[in-house]
């Protein structure tokens, strides 16, 4: 058929004018700034938290993004805090600037008391992965919000399930030793659960410190084996958790049982493979996800795809991820107020950790506990709470 001049300039004509519309029908992405150390000390951790992240991200915009926004996809904006808290403050800023309308992370208390801080100055929402600080949300910052239980829940928590454990095993262990870093939150964490022990029918025992950074443990280790505890119970982070956990290992003295207290060192795929007979049967009181979620299984899966281990750091941030997205679909807006308020009345579920339904109180998810996991032959259990646990502890743990 012949086509006319004038077809093919009505047609150019329609052309021109439905190409507009077209990209006008495109809405903005929503750029989410995720805020972790991928350099420095903190690295290993930090790269687990932001892969975390994108792995919820990439599942989002899969699902179409964010369909009360007319679908639009959310952006990562990636920061790094370089594992030091004096920087972290400034890449806040810089995300604001590139127009992060919420932030994500960073994993670590020291410096999520600075990004909070800086967050509040620009009223952009803020969700904390962990950071186990309770004055990470006790400064009234109404932006700030801690997905994961802070210290005085984790303290409470893990001293009921190692109560129950000990109960449940004729009461092998009485009297307690407890090692932490030089560093404020995990010394505040260790004290707390020292004076809950003593409520759940164990005696109280030393609270030993030791300098961060310390290349030889085998002082400390030496008197905490002088101290002759039935449970050793130590908080360290990075290499210097591992170094702490294979001396002890070598040299526990008479205590039956190790644990782990936020570490995380049971999941930690580098303790597995560098120190396999200490990490094994290692007990952890931290954060971990529930496997019998149906999340959880297509979290394992999208993981495993990408070769990228299953660690708290992941599971968390995955989670914080799904939380503020869910925010941002009930807000219908990325206008900071109504995301905060958004965040404020959530009661979000749809997540992979071993919660109740999300419900904030001056910034706190009161739905947060901590989980009780063990590496055992067959792979990580979780051992409490014990509406969670896929299998029975190893308790006292056999002498290897």
């Amino acid at each position: 058929m012949a086509t006319s001049r004038r077809s093919v300039l009505a047609g150019g004509a329609a052309a021109l004018v439905t190409a507009p519309a077209v990209l006008r029908a495109q809405p903005a992405p929503v750029r989410i700034g995720l805020l972790h150390s991928v350099t420095g000390s903190l690295a290993a951790e930090g790269s687990q938290a932001r892969a975390g992240a994108l792995l919820a991200i990439e599942e989002i915009n899969a699902a179409g993004g964010v369909a009360s926004l007319g679908g639009a996809r959310i952006e990562p904006l990636l920061a790094d805090a370089q594992s030091r808290a004096e920087l972290a403050a400034t890449e806040v800023d810089k995300l604001v600037e590139a127009g992060a309308v919420a932030i994500v992370g960073p994993a670590s208390s020291g410096i999520a008391m600075s990004t909070t801080q800086s967050a509040a100055r620009h009223g952009v929402p803020h969700v904390v992965d962990a950071g186990a600080s309770d004055l990470i949300v006790q400064r009234g910052l109404t932006n700030t919000f801690r997905f994961a239980p802070g210290a005085a829940r984790i303290a409470q928590a893990t001293a009921e399930m190692l109560g129950a454990l000990n109960e449940g095993a004729g009461r092998p262990v009485r009297r307690v030793t407890y090692l932490h870093d030089d560093t404020v939150p995990r010394a505040a964490l260790v004290r707390a659960l020292a004076e809950e022990m003593p409520r759940r029918g164990f005696e109280a025992g030393e609270v030993v410190g030791m300098a961060s950074g310390a290349a030889d443990v085998a002082e400390v280790v030496q008197r905490v084996r002088a101290a002759g505890a039935d449970l050793v119970v130590f908080s360290c982070a990075g290499a210097e958790a591992v170094a702490v956990l294979a001396a002890l290992h070598r040299d526990r003295g008479a205590a039956k049982a190790l644990v782990s207290l936020l570490g995380p060192l049971t999941t930690s795929p580098r303790l597995q493979r560098d120190h396999p007979d200490a990490a094994l049967h290692l007990i952890e009181a931290g954060n971990w996800f529930d496997p019998r979620r149906p999340r959880s299984a297509r979290l394992a899966a999208a993981a495993a795809e990408r070769r990228i281990p299953v660690t708290a750091e992941l599971v968390l941030n995955h989670s914080c991820l799904l939380l503020l997205a869910d925010a941002i679909a009930r807000a219908a807006s990325i206008e900071r107020t109504r995301l905060v308020e958004a965040l404020a009345a959530s009661t979000f579920d749809d997540h992979v950790m071993p919660y109740g339904p999300t419900r904030f109180q001056n910034g706190q998810n009161q739905g947060a506990v901590p989980a009780l996991v063990q590496l055992q032959p067959e792979g990580v259990a979780v051992i409490g709470p014990a509406g969670v646990a896929t299998g029975a502890a190893v308790f006292p743990s056999p002498r290897g």
